[in-house]
């Protein structure tokens, strides 16, 4: 009997931080009943990431890395090139400023398998740098956590395992016109579920991400999380004609009233205040959905090269 073939694949963007991803991937403890490759996607104009991807892959005399140059400064480009690269049964994604816990493949492996999984999404947990904000801290919104509420729809790349060849997952490939503003994944992820995948969360399978300076701030968390309604509005709340499309937008205005009157209420605790405030925010891009308005494009801006 063949023993699985797992795909770790990763899309990379000017960020040398790609190599402690990779080496925490290198160092993954797995049984012997499977083994997995990494796939690299290099997604800028030029292959910048090519020699510090090889030489980090050179030191470990066991992995198998394959690196790909898909020059388009849009990440479904990157995502695409990856899933057809892909020769593993299983896809597992992981960003490039990510670090993977040593039984992360295996947990996302273990609980597939025994619960006839076809997807699954494992949890985000950021690290602060020691000069957050306190309030950031508390309301931990940059990490990422599915919670108890069933059944799951959508999800993220930023930690997922996906049966490559399922009826309703091989054909599918990341729209391109998302590819500049993000909330590909979303899409793609929800039209597994429209498909028929079982979907469920690994909570063990963690993956750490330290949180970048510029995204210490309460304006770059209601920009994303703006951006992040809309995308959701478009793709899975306005399906269903206009009378319903009507219902869900009076419904986003009014989780947006309240939440605002809350945010009031609670001026006297900052990072209270402030949660319920971003998440009117993401509520008010649902409501922004509906009048389609375009979401920002941030993916594939031509800054210097990162440093780490």
């Amino acid at each position: 009997m063949t023993t699985p073939l797992i795909s770790v694949c990763i899309c990379t963007f000017r960020r040398k931080s790609v190599c402690e991803t990779i080496e925490s991937i290198a160092r993954q403890k797995v049984g012997p009943e499977i083994r997995f490759e990494v796939i690299v996607v290099d997604n800028d104009v030029e292959p910048t990431a090519r020699p510090y991807v090889e030489a980090t892959a050179a030191r470990f005399d066991d992995l198998d890395l394959t690196y790909v140059h898909a020059p388009a400064r849009n990440i479904s480009i990157a995502r695409n090139a990856c899933v057809d690269q892909a020769r593993g049964e299983w896809i597992a994604f992981i960003d490039d400023d990510e670090i993977a816990t040593e039984l992360w493949l295996q947990h996302h492996y273990d609980t597939a398998t025994q619960n006839n999984l076809d997807l699954a999404f494992g949890p985000v947990v950021s690290i602060y740098p020691d000069h957050a904000p306190n309030w950031i801290r508390t309301i931990d919104l940059h990490s990422i956590r599915l919670g108890d509420r069933r059944p799951i729809m959508t999800g993220h790349t930023s930690n997922a395992f996906f049966k490559r060849l399922h009826p309703a997952i091989e054909s599918l490939r990341f729209s391109e016109d998302r590819g500049r503003s993000g909330g590909e994944d979303t899409q793609f992820f929800y039209q597994c579920f429209l498909g028929g995948a079982k979907i469920d969360e690994t909570k063990q399978a963690v993956v750490y991400e330290p949180v970048a300076e510029n995204r210490l701030s309460l304006d770059w968390l209601v920009k994303n999380k703006f951006r992040s309604g809309i995308t959701y509005g478009k793709v899975v709340i306005y399906r269903n004609g206009l009378a319903r499309n009507l219902f869900k937008l009076g419904a986003a205005m009014v989780k947006v009233a309240y939440l605002m009157v809350l945010t009031l209420l609670t001026l006297g605790s900052k990072a209270t205040s402030r949660r319920h405030y971003v998440r009117a925010m993401f509520h008010s891009g649902i409501i922004a959905a509906f009048f389609s308005v375009k979401e920002a494009e941030y993916y594939g801006d031509l800054s210097p090269v990162a440093a780490d």
